[in-house]
């Protein structure tokens, strides 16, 4: 079965606004995987300044590894001229890439779950050397206190640090993981554990983190918190330490659910993301199918929430796919997974301000042929997006696409 990547959304406390369909002309279909040694069942990508995607597959590669189907490659797609070039192919089916990255001063890293010296999860950077990009260990996870299984991918700080989560390790009570800062140390870094999660009541189970204007750091979990459906939290410096504040507690009714997906944070500190679950109230809100949301500051370590939309499901797109990126006049995209049409394989929506709610535009529905399940986004500086497709195309294992709003 194939890896699942959680993502998650905003929410407002507001009806919610209908559908419309409109045409796609921006729509383009870049690469298609052949599910063999190019990599198949892509599962996200990264723009780079040097006009290139970076990204991994769940599947391809190494045909001896994964029961035959493969265990994923790392791969570049330069859009100068759409030459694809697989960079590492993985040959551990425990290990397969996650999660890759650009840094503000365009390093591109990313993580494996469970490689690196100690087998506890590593990070690793691509460079070029010798005339090619090559894929080189830069830190490898200590287990216990340090942390061990990196996921939800890395976020870039200031000085080339790197900010993240791992799923286990931490505090030995409760081995639920840590939220980490990585500094650079040469050609290497060094790891400064900034939290160990434990008690239930405070969020386990963390997804990534961001970081807000001020050097704040805030993330969100997948259980814990007041009715154990996730927190929002932020970690603030205390003496030579660090103490977490929950900022909300997720609710079962009428809410999101954690982990967020990753986070659009503007200058007054309000949060947009998506959510693959949650619920709303009233009529026309479905259960379970994902929503978009917002966390806005209340006061000193408090946050309240609105729903900007909830996701119906069928024609109207449902599982949040990818995060929220920012249009124009306040709109936002993003793509789901499932729903629209017959097919049932995912849109690419705009969502933009309706009142005291937002509205959704379904731009494009995918089809089979076109692909299908779309996630993950690579945001140029001139806005056009690209995503993957984790199946579909002309060979079923998923493609690269660019959209442009």
């Amino acid at each position: 079965m194939l890896k699942k990547y959680i993502i998650a959304f905003s929410f407002i406390f507001c009806c919610v606004g209908r559908a419309i369909t409109v045409d796609a002309m921006s729509f383009r279909t870049l690469y298609t995987f052949n599910g063999l040694e190019a990599g198949g069942n892509p599962a996200g990508v990264t723009f780079a300044p040097n006009d290139a995607l970076y990204g991994w597959t769940q599947s391809g590669g190494n045909l001896k590894c994964g029961r035959g189907l493969g265990c994923g490659v790392i791969f570049s797609l330069d859009l100068r001229n759409l030459h694809y070039e697989v960079l590492y192919t993985n040959d551990i089916a425990a290990d397969m890439p996650d999660a890759i990255i650009t840094a503000s001063n365009g390093r591109v890293f990313g993580t494996f779950p469970n490689g690196g010296k100690h087998s506890q999860g590593s990070v690793f950077e691509i460079t070029r050397s010798g005339g090619k990009e090559v894929v080189h260990t830069v830190f490898s996870f200590p287990g216990a206190s340090g942390g061990s299984v990196p996921a939800y991918g890395l976020t870039p700080g200031p000085n080339g640090t790197l900010f993240g989560t791992t799923q286990d390790g931490g505090d030995p009570r409760y081995n639920e993981g840590v939220v980490f800062e990585l500094v650079p140390h040469g050609s290497t870094f060094d790891e400064h554990v900034l939290w160990k999660f434990g008690a239930r009541a405070d969020g386990i189970g963390p997804g990534g983190v961001a970081l807000m204007p001020d050097g704040t750091v805030v993330g969100s979990t997948f259980a814990g918190g007041t009715q154990d459906v996730g927190v929002f939290y932020s970690l603030t410096t205390s003496g030579s330490g660090y103490v977490q504040h929950i900022l909300y507690s997720f609710k079962r009714a009428g809410d999101a659910h954690g982990p967020l997906s990753a986070m659009l944070i503007d200058k007054a500190g309000d949060v947009f993301a998506t959510s693959p679950g949650g619920k709303c109230n009233g009529p026309g809100c479905s259960s379970d199918l994902g929503c978009a949301v917002e966390l806005f500051p209340t006061g000193r370590y408090e946050y309240a929430d609105r729903l900007l939309y909830s996701f119906k499901g069928r024609n109207d797109g449902q599982v949040p796919g990818s995060p929220l990126a920012l249009g124009a006049a306040g709109s936002f995209f993003g793509t789901t997974l499932e729903g629209s049409g017959p097919y049932s394989d995912g849109i690419i929506y705009e969502l933009t301000p309706a009142g005291n709610s937002y509205q959704e535009k379904i731009t494009h529905a995918f089809r089979g042929s076109r692909g299908g399940g779309a996630i993950g986004w690579g945001v140029t500086p001139d806005k056009t997006l690209y995503g993957v497709t984790v199946f579909g195309g002309s060979t079923g294992f998923g493609t690269i696409f660019q959209y442009v709003p």
